[in-house]
């Protein structure tokens, strides 16, 4: 190697990094294309909108009290707790 003066070792190892990057991106990106064109890579924007966990594994990440999830959006386009809006739902 180059410790120990035989420094195009040490190239021949760079290109070969470098190389092996190139393929395995070239590759994947192969994969990808024939993936989405064949089953599509994204879901609808209806059930993203909907959010993934409740359309694609029927669970709900946060519950009604906690994350970032727990709030929506009033008419002035400030937050407000996701479990008052859903009260308010069912009271109405």
């Amino acid at each position: 190697g180059a410790l120990f003066g035989n420094v195009k070792q040490l190239g021949v190892q760079g290109l070969a990094c470098a190389s092996t990057g190139v393929y395995a991106a070239g590759v994947t990106f192969g994969i990808l294309k024939v993936i989405d064109v064949t089953v599509g890579l994204r879901v609808p924007d209806s059930e993203e909108r909907e959010g993934l966990d409740a359309t694609q594994h029927g669970e709900e990440a946060y519950g009604e009290s906690g994350g970032t999830a727990a709030y929506e959006m009033e008419e002035e386009g400030t937050p407000r707790p996701r479990a008052r809006a859903v009260e308010e739902a069912v009271a109405e």
